[in-house]
């Protein structure tokens, strides 16, 4: 196709991240972030270890608060193909690496700042919302003291 290509979105870089807020659990789809990856380039190292070469990704941070573990849920709008990678840091070791789905959770560690990458295909780029949330609490007997008589 001839024409000038859509310019990158302004977290196209892992030096620019859009901020996200760790919900709590029940947030999610309601307090997503919108996003595009339209007219997004490749990012830098790590390449995501669970993937394809050629995609194109866009940046996000957030910080874990007291949570050991976050859900995510991406919602497509007109993008095509997902996955997220989970970082410590920008150029940092990966936590987590998911492709083709919508929806799961990860570990973190409690009061640590991570960054979010969330790729597709060149073919597959598009509009989605994202939002994290904290895991719903424990059951009352989630712990031996606490068992339910039979």
């Amino acid at each position: 196709q001839c024409g000038t290509p859509p310019p990158p979105p302004g977290n196209n870089d892992c030096s620019s991240p859009v901020g996200l807020t760790v919900g709590a659990n029940g947030y999610c789809p309601g307090g997503a972030t919108a996003g595009t990856t339209v007219g997004a380039t490749g990012g830098a190292a790590p390449y995501p270890s669970c993937l394809v070469a050629g995609l194109t990704d866009v940046w996000y941070s957030f910080l874990s608060g007291s949570n050991t573990s976050i859900q995510f849920n991406i919602v497509m709008g007109t993008m095509t193909a997902r996955a997220i990678q989970v970082l410590d840091g920008c150029g940092g070791s990966e936590v987590y690496c998911l492709g083709d789905v919508s929806s799961g959770s990860f570990p973190v560690t409690a009061g640590t700042p991570y960054i979010l990458r969330v790729l597709t295909t060149v073919a597959g780029a598009g509009t989605f919302t994202i939002c994290l949330q904290a895991p719903p609490p424990p059951p009352p007997n989630d712990l031996c003291a606490s068992a339910i008589p039979r």
